[in-house]
């Protein structure tokens, strides 16, 4: 908006699935786990979104830290909903090791910013995107639960009707975004 001053932009902050075309949107921004379904709509890889298992350090004056993924489904847990209801958290591990855990949060929400805040609390160990918790972990106040083991990353993209047509506002918005999102620098938040 610094740049062009004469554009006007409006935001709908919203985890749920929208309907861009039906609902008159220029552009949605989404995270998705790969295999990325085809919804018909034109789609700009942004950035990669890596995740980690995250806690705050009080949360294990509590709780015992595990040291394997099996010990994770016996901690109190915060998910994202899940439009199945299951809530399972796949960890790639250690010389290719994989892991699928099955957890019965206490806390679930589509608001990733609600999330952070309960694992700031110590309400329980939660699957936070780097972009969001990373801070975070660098500054200590959350720490990575289950080093060696992280959940699978995500891809932050933005879909459009289509490049045809494309209003040049929207056009110089897709392009700021991946400029901003190369950016990110995740090997810092990733040691935490």
């Amino acid at each position: 908006m610094a740049k062009y001053p004469e554009v006007k932009v409006e935001i709908d902050a919203t985890s749920r699935r929208v309907d861009v075309l039906k609902e008159g949107l220029d552009l949605a921004l989404r995270v998705r786990f790969p295999p990325l379904e085809d919804s018909g709509l034109t789609m700009k890889v942004l950035s990669k979104s890596p995740q980690c298992l995250m806690a705050s350090k009080d949360f294990f004056n509590h709780y015992t830290k595990p040291e394997n993924p099996d010990e994770l489904a016996n901690l109190p847990s915060l998910d994202f909903e899940q439009s199945d209801g299951k809530h399972i958290w796949c960890l790639d591990g250690p010389g290719g090791a994989t892991a699928q855990v099955r957890h019965s949060p206490g806390l679930v929400t589509d608001d990733v910013f609600t999330l952070r805040q309960a694992a700031l609390e110590g309400l329980g160990v939660v699957r936070m995107p780097l972009i969001v918790g990373g801070r975070d972990l660098v500054e200590g106040r959350l720490i990575n639960v289950l080093p060696g083991w992280q959940p699978r990353g995500g891809i932050l993209h933005a879909v459009f009707p289509s490049r045809r047509g494309l209003l040049p506002a929207v056009r110089a918005l897709l392009d700021f975004l991946g400029e901003s999102m190369e950016e990110v620098d995740f090997a810092l938040m990733e040691s935490g």
